[in-house]
């Protein structure tokens, strides 16, 4: 049995459409009793803060840390799960959809008893990724999802996928694929750490493990086996 990490966004699933603002409403009317305009203007200075700290050395900030300074800056306190509010939060603001191929290839790696995990660069904890991911059909697949809001680093630092590796209990990383759409976040990032990279891409080449798309990839693993 192998493991096989995989990037989310852009990799597995693809943006149709993001409407932050009607989620933030939500957000106001549900919880901050209508005060919408308020939430705009904490949510950019919050935005603000963590782009920094994303651009000065990688670190995360995550929902639960927005929602806690939402509370703080209004007075008021959410008598709910913060989890429950971000799987309902990621459901008003995000709109996606499977990249051809994915649904089959998960499968298939699933049939050929590979373990497969994700590793995002998200806001959004692993645990509410997870089940988002239930809204495609393919969470079954997924052992589990790894975040950058819980392990508060972002791709393409080291620290992330130790992080992981050490959950794992990977000694050797080299036997581990990671897979993903971007060179600098999943493929190089991934090399630095000791994971065998694979990067998925029509306008990018390196010169490792490279496909065009998902369908190449199931190919190359059909090919191994």
């Amino acid at each position: 049995m192998h493991e096989i990490i995989f990037d989310l966004f852009g990799t597995l699933i693809e943006k149709e459409q993001y409407d932050y603002a009607k989620a933030l409403n939500w957000l106001a009317d549900s919880y901050f009793k209508h005060r919408f305009q308020e939430l705009q203007e904490l949510s950019s200075i919050f935005k603000k803060s963590y782009m920094e700290k994303r651009r000065v050395s990688c670190m995360e900030s995550s929902f639960k840390d927005q929602l806690i300074f939402f509370e703080k800056e209004l007075g008021i306190h959410i008598p709910v799960d913060y989890g429950t509010i971000e799987v309902d939060f990621i459901k008003h603001f995000r709109k996606e959809k499977l990249i051809d191929g994915a649904a089959e290839l998960l499968q298939y790696l699933h049939n050929k008893n590979y373990r497969i995990f994700i590793l995002s660069n998200s806001l959004f904890s692993g645990s509410s990724l997870k089940a988002y991911l239930g809204s495609f059909h393919i969470s079954h697949y997924v052992e589990k999802v790894y975040s950058s809001a819980d392990i508060g680093y972002r791709k393409p630092s080291c620290i992330i996928f130790q992080t992981v590796l050490h959950d794992l209990g990977i000694i050797d990383p080299n036997r581990v694929f990671y897979i993903g759409d971007s060179i600098e976040k999943d493929y190089l990032g991934a090399m630095k750490s000791g994971l065998t990279p694979i990067l998925i891409s029509s306008t990018s080449s390196v010169d490792g493990l490279s496909f065009v798309d998902l369908q190449m990839l199931l190919d190359y693993f059909k090919s191994l086996d």
